[in-house]
């Protein structure tokens, strides 16, 4: 079959993508001819094979009606010409949510699936659902969003009047839903959308299981640089580490819009936290070897999460928060330490503990690891493949 992958922003390294590509050589593998299409803000480096929709329209040029759509009519144009061209057999949207409806109303002649990769689905403003004291809240778009004042009366009308029909039309037409985290499965079963849960994907996250350094104090943050992900929560903790262990090192690796912020942030702590930027996959085993503790404090649900199983799979311990996908991979004080969200002191300790105590810390590894291969022993995109074999699917010539 022709499948066609779509996501927002391939220039953006991030789990979404490497789940992605992780899928398509599985499918490329069993007979599928599978195509990549995205709406990229940058160009993408080297030959990636991606089918790249342009970003040319200009808000302050359209219809006001489709701004508040959510809705770029230029984009839309774009997708749907590039889409005719592939004439897929079917569409596997992942990420689509930066592009807008657009992306969504272009693939909707199509057989189409999805994977949840965050809440993003059921949630405009995913960043937002922590309140104050760190409590999840419902997770999915409603009347709770304007109650907790997430939105101002006119924009709450228009995401429930405008925005959502478009979106929620799409994914409850869609073949399926798949997810990878029991949670968030939970959290669109009450938006609307049923969702098939399936194994986690370790695949594409499996790194050489590498003996820990007893003298190591470095602790590694991966993930994109956004609050979203929790870094200026981790900055927050640092001194505190660096009081009860004074050579502990901070090793941040990846990119992001607020990474300005947080390099000033980071400033006031003496050159113990370093900014590598983006860093290729394969390089990636070097970091966590170098590492005594990985650090996960994301203030979002997390469905893979792929930072959590990499630290599994070379057997370093984890310190994440105890939120979504990370409090259903990580076993407290078995295969790493969770604290709640916004718990700065409670991070900062359980970070200062693992590093004062590398035995313990090894012992906790070592656990993660075989954790990580009982979760490797299930194939994440078997149940994929079997669902789009399964589509009855109309002739190629007979499509839009």
């Amino acid at each position: 079959m022709r499948i066609l992958h779509v996501l927002d922003r391939p220039d953006i390294r991030g789990g979404a993508l490497v789940y992605a590509e992780t899928l398509r050589r599985y499918l490329e593998a069993r007979g599928h001819e599978c195509f990549m299409l995205g709406v990229p803000e940058k160009p993408l480096a080297g030959p990636s094979g991606w089918v790249a929709v342009p970003r040319k329209s200009h808000w302050a040029l359209a219809l006001r009606i489709c701004r508040k759509f959510d809705f770029d009519p230029s984009l839309f144009r774009a997708a749907r010409r590039a889409i005719s061209k592939i004439e897929p057999d079917v569409v596997h949207v992942h990420n689509w949510a930066q592009a807008g409806n657009a992306l969504l109303c272009a693939c909707a002649p199509w057989p189409a699936v999805a994977t949840a990769h965050d809440l993003s689905l059921s949630c405009p403003l995913p960043a937002k659902c922590l309140d104050e004291e760190g409590r999840l809240c419902h997770g999915h778009f409603g009347p709770a969003c304007r109650k907790r004042a997430c939105f101002s009366l006119r924009v709450w009308l228009e995401q429930r009047l405008l925005r959502e029909p478009l979106k929620r039309r799409f994914f409850r037409r869609a073949r399926a839903v798949f997810v990878h985290s029991p949670s968030m499965a939970k959290i669109l079963e009450a938006y609307g959308v049923r969702a098939v849960c399936l194994p986690r994907c370790t695949e594409a996250v499996s790194f050489p299981f590498c003996p820990p350094d007893p003298s190591s104090r470095r602790v590694l943050f991966v993930g994109h640089l956004s609050d979203a992900k929790g870094l200026g929560r981790l900055l927050e903790a640092f001194p505190l580490v660096r009081r009860t262990v004074p050579d502990a090192v901070l090793d941040v690796v990846g990119d992001g819009p607020e990474r300005e912020r947080f390099v000033l942030q980071a400033a006031r702590l003496d050159g113990a936290v370093r900014f590598h930027g983006e860093v290729p996959h394969e390089e990636m085993p070097r970091f966590y070897r170098q590492a005594a503790v990985v650090a996960i404090p994301s203030q979002v649900p997390e469905t893979g999460p792929f930072a959590a199983l990499e630290a599994m799979s070379t057997g370093r311990p984890v310190v994440a928060s105890n939120l979504g996908g990370l409090a259903e991979v990580v076993q407290e004080g078995a295969t790493g330490l969770l604290v709640e969200p916004h718990d700065v002191e409670g991070m900062a300790v359980g970070i200062s503990w693992l590093l004062e105590n590398p035995a313990s810390a090894g012992r906790i590894g070592a656990a993660a690891r075989r954790a990580f291969e009982r979760l490797a022993a299930e194939d994440p995109f078997a149940g994929i493949e079997a669902l789009i074999r399964s589509l009855d699917v109309p002739p190629r010539s007979g499509r839009p």
